[in-house]
């Protein structure tokens, strides 16, 4: 007797399309959150924080204990490839190719108040 998971996945992977690359290398595909405004260098274009992404996640290395990971995606303008990798000893993200994160400088004598 088959169980309903099984036939709901059609007998393969519990997550289905998105381990297609898990056995062979290591890839599992995820929902990723922009975590601040970059910009892409293929294009120019402002890519805003939270938009969301299908990325292909990697773990490539650690920290001490901490799992270091890899987020591959594309833009949203003109397919080139940007990668994010996490940073755990500074506690953020860091973007490694295909963007550059927006800084923004706080001058006190623009501050109205």
């Amino acid at each position: 007797k088959e169980s309903w998971h099984s036939y709901a996945t059609g007998g393969g992977h519990p997550l289905a399309d998105r381990a297609r690359k898990w056995k062979s290398e290591g890839i599992l595909i995820i929902r990723f959150e922009m975590p601040f405004n970059i910009w892409c260098n293929h294009c120019g274009e402002l890519i805003t924080m939270g938009i969301r992404f299908n990325a292909e996640k990697k773990r490539i290395g650690s920290f001490h204990s901490t799992s270091i990971y890899s987020f591959a995606m594309k833009c949203l303008f003109c397919s080139g490839q940007i990668v994010i990798e996490t940073d755990p000893e500074n506690r953020t993200y860091a973007v490694r190719s295909g963007g550059r994160m927006q800084t923004k400088e706080y001058d006190a004598s623009d501050d109205p108040n």
